[in-house]
């Protein structure tokens, strides 16, 4: 949001925390995968089809909005922008919730190794790092 002109995001954009506290929680807790989403969810998301014999599914509607962009940006955002240094995991669902951590559930690992966002597959686009 911030390099898109949403100039109360820059301080997050410049200032990342990252969840190092709350990872060593999860990992503690026993889940399966676990990764930060600096390039964007979906991006994130192949990186770890890359490492795993399942596919993801994300329910768009589920993801958190930002305040001050319109609903269908901040999605946007959310699926393919960078800068984000949440993490993604997953678990089993016996393992969910982790006591202590606020998360939120926005999509399933499925069979089929393909990133699929509303039931549409959806290509690998991200936060690409460009160096001069």
């Amino acid at each position: 949001a911030a390099l898109d002109g949403y100039c109360r995001y820059i301080r997050v954009l410049l200032e990342p925390i990252p969840r190092v506290t709350e990872g060593m929680r999860l990992a503690s807790a026993g889940i399966s995968s676990m990764m930060d989403i600096s390039d964007g969810l979906v991006l994130s998301l192949y990186d770890l089809l890359d490492a795993n014999e399942c596919g993801f599914s994300i329910d768009s509607a589920s993801l958190p909005l930002l305040d001050g962009v319109p609903p269908g940006k901040s999605r946007e955002f959310a699926l393919f922008g960078g800068g984000d240094f949440e993490l993604l995991f997953t678990c089993p669902p016996e393992r969910f919730p982790v006591p202590g951590l606020s998360c939120i559930v926005v999509g399933k690992v499925i069979p089929d190794r393909i990133v699929v966002v509303d039931g549409d597959p959806v290509p690998p686009r991200g936060y690409q790092h460009t160096w001069k």
